[in-house]
């Protein structure tokens, strides 16, 4: 992650802007929104999460966060913020999205988000700007991202959802999901990497209403479990799409293995050439100067 990284959590730490009374003191005339944070070993990130998420302000918020038992400074950090806490667990589970899962079954809010460990909101009115489209008939929400590396950002739009069998049209981080579908549906814990793919998945295919908003809702640090285990992350898509989409079964397997391909690729390029000429390219493709 980077000295650039530690250091911007420790000004956000620093930084608690959060009106104690909003959150304690819930108005039930705005739509109920539950934040999940599904969080193991994560202290290091952790905090700057909770800030975030305190920091919307928003006046009928629950906030819930999932603990897989960590062994760091983790539930010491979750304890400094309890009385803001609806709920909080530390136990063991099977993963992120077990954790998830429990999430899901704690949260009484209409709406639900997961922010995980060490991600934010994209600024202290994300929550608040997204409840106009609350009222839509959509069960689900969701919006763009934004992706921060060492020295620099870039914004992944989100794309429609027929564009699903390429690929997922979003990160989790910017969705917003109806509570009543979400506990109807659930995520598959067939999948260790990619089981929030494969819910979109059964959302689109099922027949509900997405609605896509021009909003970045979140900024998520590269360098999770899906940036680290990339070609893992693929052969699941590829599995989750080619049962999902059968007609397309046959290009979307080509697809992946060429998106794996290129992976192995890319890879040995990083692992063999300087590091600033890797980060100049990238940030040459994404049209980007420094921070």
């Amino acid at each position: 992650m980077g000295k650039f990284i530690s250091e911007e959590i420790q000004k956000f730490v620093l930084k608690s802007l959060f009106d104690e009374e909003i959150i304690l003191n819930k108005d039930s005339s705005w739509p109920k929104i539950s934040i999940v944070t599904p969080s193991w070993n994560s202290a290091q990130f952790l905090e700057r999460t909770i800030l975030s998420v305190l920091n919307q302000n928003y006046p009928n918020l629950e906030y819930i966060v999932i603990d897989g038992e960590s062994t760091d400074r983790s539930v010491a950090i979750i304890k400094k913020y309890d009385k803001y806490l609806e709920h909080w667990i530390s136990e063991p589970d099977k993963g992120i999205y077990d954790a998830m899962n429990k999430g899901i079954r704690l949260a009484s809010g209409d709406w639900v988000n997961f922010m995980n460990a060490g991600d934010v909101f994209y600024n202290s009115n994300s929550v608040s700007l997204l409840t106009k489209y609350f009222r839509e008939d959509a069960v689900l929400i969701y919006g763009d991202v934004r992706i921060s590396y060492d020295d620099f950002e870039r914004t992944q739009y989100a794309k429609s959802f027929s564009r699903l069998w390429r690929g997922a049209s979003c990160c989790h981080q910017s969705v917003f999901i109806k509570k009543q579908i979400l506990a109807k549906l659930k995520f598959n814990l067939e999948y260790n990497l990619a089981a929030d793919y494969e819910l979109l998945c059964r959302v689109y295919l099922g027949g509900y209403q997405v609605s896509k908003v021009d909003v970045i809702i979140s900024k998520v640090i590269n360098g999770g479990q899906a940036d680290i285990k990339r070609i893992e992350v693929l052969r699941e898509f590829q599995k989750i799409a080619c049962s999902n989409f059968k007609t397309r079964a046959m290009l979307i397997y080509i697809r992946y293995q060429s998106l794996i391909l290129l992976e192995r690729i890319k890879k040995c390029i990083k692992d063999y050439c300087p590091r600033q000429m890797v980060r100049f390219y990238m940030k040459h493709k994404y049209r980007l100067g420094k921070r």
